[in-house]
């Protein structure tokens, strides 16, 4: 029987996005080059990585969900930026010079942003507490301090009833456990943009630490599942717009204590700006300020939480259009939520669009066995041995001749 499009069984990956406080498990198809739709989606609080990804699993099982064994997962342990390199995409670098120059380049980004969370994120991020509670808590620590009292965030929080202290003590053991992570050896992965000038070109890269990676190797295969990248968790929002969005935007995206601002010219990424919530929580100004240039549309992605008040207020501050990125098959209350899952599985599923983001695959690149120097070092010794034998086989046989000769 002829493949059509009909009768072709559609492409399938398994979206994971886990900031250590709350994992979302998402089942993503596509048929031909049509836009990606979300067939599933459950969550788990369970702090520990390996417990909550099976707790969310089984969930989907538990839908009638088959789950596909090709899986992403979206960290923000994870961080990307758009640099300029003197490597033009269509003379390509070997890998392990390439690596070394993004390495380079990427490595004080992500140590500048590592182990770094506010107690308001992580609180906000378990569900703990609403943005209108976390500004309800500044004004009061605020009143607080002039009052002569500590003006702790954690501590009026307990104080207003707005959370209890063993929720708080969660909050801090979290807080102290990312602040003791470790970055080693950076893995990073790219993706080409567009010329910078004077011999430079644009690169969409990011990176994360070595041990993270193998860490979460062996958690999803564990799961039976075959982990094939990582992906930031604020980043991957701009590869969920179809070809029909506005060629010239921002995207704004608020995730795990971070707010990432992508600016799309003719459609493709020309920057990409990542910074900390601060305890106050995100503004109108805080995005108004991050927005570079004038873009005709702005883009909202992430938490309800932040996304909401932004797309009622930005409008007004920044004179533009501002809207929430949808995606197929999610509910509402979903839609913004996972537009990051939605881009990072259009990357991954090689559908137009997916060059708007970058990922950093989840094993190295084989190097082909005569570009390693083992092969040349080996070679080179095989020919000097082979040489050597050649001559004192020639040498024997020389003399042995000569001694019948005398004979």
């Amino acid at each position: 029987m002829k493949t059509t499009l009909w009768n072709r069984a559609p492409q399938r990956v398994l979206a994971i996005e886990t900031d250590g406080l709350l994992l979302r498990a998402a089942v993503f198809s596509v048929l031909g080059n049509h836009d990606p739709v979300m067939e599933a989606c459950e969550e788990s609080r369970e702090l520990e990585l390996p417990v909550a990804l099976a707790e969310a699993l089984e969930n989907l099982k538990k839908r009638s969900i088959s789950l596909p064994t090709r899986a992403i997962v979206l960290t923000p342990r994870s961080l990307m930026s758009v640099l300029e390199l003197p490597a033009d995409p269509q003379r390509p670098l070997e890998h392990q010079k390439m690596r070394e120059l993004v390495r380079w380049e990427l490595e004080p980004f992500i140590q500048e942003n590592a182990n770094s969370r506010s107690l308001s994120a992580i609180l906000v991020g378990r569900g703990y507490l609403s943005a209108d509670n976390v500004e309800l808590i500044i004004r009061d620590a605020a009143l607080g301090k002039s009052a002569g009292k500590s003006g702790r965030f954690g501590e009026v929080a307990v104080e207003l009833g707005l959370i209890s202290q063993a929720q708080l003590n969660e909050a801090i053991s979290i807080q102290r456990l990312s602040q003791d992570e470790v970055v080693d050896d950076v893995v990073c992965g790219w993706s080409p943009l567009a010329p910078a000038g004077e011999g430079r070109w644009r690169w969409l890269a990011c990176g994360a630490s070595r041990s993270l990676r193998d860490d979460l190797r062996r958690t999803f295969r564990a799961q039976g599942l075959n982990l094939e990248a990582l992906y930031p968790i604020v980043g991957c929002a701009a590869a969920a717009l179809n070809g029909s969005a506005p060629r010239d935007a921002t995207v704004l995206e608020f995730h795990a204590g971070l707010v990432g601002c992508t600016r799309l010219v003719q459609g493709k990424v020309i920057s990409n700006r990542v910074s900390q919530i601060k305890r106050e929580g995100v503004t109108a100004k805080t995005c108004a300020d991050l927005i570079v240039g004038e873009p005709d549309s702005v883009f909202v992605a992430g938490r309800t939480a932040h996304c909401e008040p932004i797309v009622g207020a930005l409008p007004e501050w920044f004179g533009r259009p501002c809207e929430m990125i949808s995606v197929n098959g999610a509910h509402s209350a979903e839609k913004v939520c996972l537009a990051g899952m939605a881009g990072a599985a259009r990357h991954a599923l090689g559908l137009p669009g997916g060059e708007r983001t970058a990922a950093i695959p989840a094993t190295d690149p084989v190097v082909p066995f005569v570009d390693r120097p083992l092969f040349w070092s080996a070679a080179i010794a095989s020919i000097v041995i082979a040489v050597a034998a050649t001559f004192e086989f020639k040498v024997a046989q020389h003399l042995k001749a000569e001694q019948q000769y005398r004979d």
